[in-house]
């Protein structure tokens, strides 16, 4: 348990969450992160170190994704790779997007989509 959330993203989380059940704090040298279950949804919710909220994810399933994010990655240059984890990503400029965690032997790529299936970027982790 973190002692000292701030509690501008105690409030945030409290009143954006209502839902929320298992609320579980954590903070590293970057931010802070709280994992949570909403309804049958497991998510968390991401904010800096000066409290504000930067985005949320949910954890998915490979058949929870829209149709057309599907196509595209099934077309794209990582359809031959391993799917790791599929999120959705709620941020803080109002984007909602689709991350797919994709591995191939030592590499990993986290690859964003739009509703449309529309790549918005792509991001190397280690």
């Amino acid at each position: 348990q973190v002692v000292n959330v701030p509690a501008r993203s105690k409030e945030h989380f409290l009143k954006t969450y209502t839902a929320a059940k298992d609320a579980d704090w954590s903070n590293n040298v970057t931010n802070y992160t709280v994992k949570f279950k909403s309804g049958n949804a497991t998510m968390r919710a991401h904010y800096r170190l000066d409290g504000t909220w930067e985005f949320t994810e949910t954890l998915l399933t490979k058949n929870d994704l829209p149709e057309a994010v599907k196509s595209s990655f099934g077309n794209s240059r990582f359809s031959d790779w391993e799917i790791v984890s599929v999120t959705k990503v709620d941020n803080d400029n109002k984007q909602h997007l689709y991350r797919i965690e994709a591995k191939k032997g030592i590499s990993k790529e986290h690859v964003f989509y739009d509703k449309n299936g529309k790549e918005i970027k792509t991001s190397v982790k280690l």
